[in-house]
């Protein structure tokens, strides 16, 4: 089992936090039995749902999800006044928004 740190320590590792985060995991993890699941992966549900059987070595099941992502992938597209949120957020909390 690994911990994944959160949002806060990746902001703490400056602008590509994430992927640097992640291709830590993949490092540490390489050669074990593993499966990585990211969380785009969950677009489609039940593939990922059937890649977790298909590790577990268990019998699939279809499962309808509960809930589906409904913002845009550009959070501006879906953000009305999103000039104004992104210019208090320069001003605000600068160190959040990488160019």
């Amino acid at each position: 089992m690994y911990f994944i740190p959160g949002n806060h320590d990746w902001d703490k590792m400056g602008p590509k936090g994430l992927e640097k985060i992640k291709a830590e995991i993949l490092q540490l993890s390489e050669g074990k039995n593993r499966i990585i699941i990211w969380y785009d992966d969950f677009e489609n549900l039940q593939q990922v749902l059937d890649k977790i059987f298909d590790f577990l070595n268990v019998k699939k099941l279809n499962i309808a999800p509960e809930l589906a992502k409904t913002s845009k992938d550009d959070w501006r597209e879906g953000v009305k006044n999103y000039q104004e949120v992104e210019d208090i957020m320069k001003e605000k909390y600068a160190h959040y928004i990488y160019q």
